[in-house]
């Protein structure tokens, strides 16, 4: 016998769909502002303006694949959802839909350092609207048991990583654009292989997604610990003196 959850409780099938298709029509019409180069007397014209704005399309079409396969395992995570859930996720949902105008604008004016600002907004509030909503959930003990705590820890550390490299990224944009198009590939790279937190056996071969992941992970963990020494240095001197 199923057990019925209250009128404010519900499960979050709809929402996952109405997603899907929304972050599908994202995809779509991004792709419609990359025009194809015109064959004009033998040669082809405006080359380097198609490729630019395919290099955009497929960084950001890789943000947004990346977006959509963490938002299937957040919400396959949960137990059930409610209304306030339904608002953290259209607030994703709206940040998310204006990803296609910093990627044509990107793709226009890729050596503009307000180019690569407008791309690191938009980003940073894709981050930030996705972290609202897992602290929510977290919160209001939607999550399933299952998941140990050192995962919603890692998760944390992570989504407070990559928030911090956006807004790095930003000050980069002034530096060198190419810097800040770095750190847009390397966030890409952290959430690419998401780990679970599960733990292997001594004798356990891991794959070579699984060793990769691995990598990252430490690689994050590094950085991490230089923006903490550098942010709250005695409270880092502290803990490393600390016996």
């Amino acid at each position: 016998m199923k057990t019925k959850l209250p009128d404010s409780v519900f499960t979050t099938q709809r929402l996952e769909a109405f997603s899907d298709g929304v972050i599908a029509i994202i995809i779509t019409l991004m792709i419609l502002e990359v025009k194809p180069p015109v064959y004009l007397q033998d040669r082809i014209q405006d080359i380097n303006e198609f490729v630019h704005h395919l290099i955009a399309y497929a960084m950001s079409f890789l943000m947004l694949g990346i977006y959509w396969v963490n938002h299937h395992n957040f919400f396959h995570k949960l137990k059930h959802g409610d209304r306030q859930i339904l608002w953290l996720n259209l607030n994703l949902l709206f940040w998310l839909s204006l990803v296609p105008i910093p990627t044509s604008f990107l793709g226009a004016h890729h050596d503009k350092p307000i180019a690569s600002v407008f791309y690191s907004v938009v980003l940073f509030m894709c981050s930030i609207s996705f972290t609202w909503m897992g602290s929510y959930a977290r919160k209001k003990g939607f999550f399933t048991e299952l998941i140990p705590a050192e995962v919603h820890a890692r998760n944390k550390r992570r989504n407070r990583l990559g928030l911090a490299l956006y807004v790095i990224a930003i000050g980069l944009s002034y530096v060198h654009v190419y810097l800040s198009f770095a750190i847009f590939v390397f966030v890409a790279a952290m959430y690419f292989m998401p780990k679970l937190g599960l733990q292997h056996k001594k004798d356990e071969e891991l794959s070579i997604s699984e060793i990769i992941a691995e990598d990252l992970y430490k690689v994050e963990t590094e950085i991490e610990e230089k923006i903490q020494e550098t942010l709250h240095p005695s409270e880092e001197k502290a803990k490393k003196n600390k016996p």
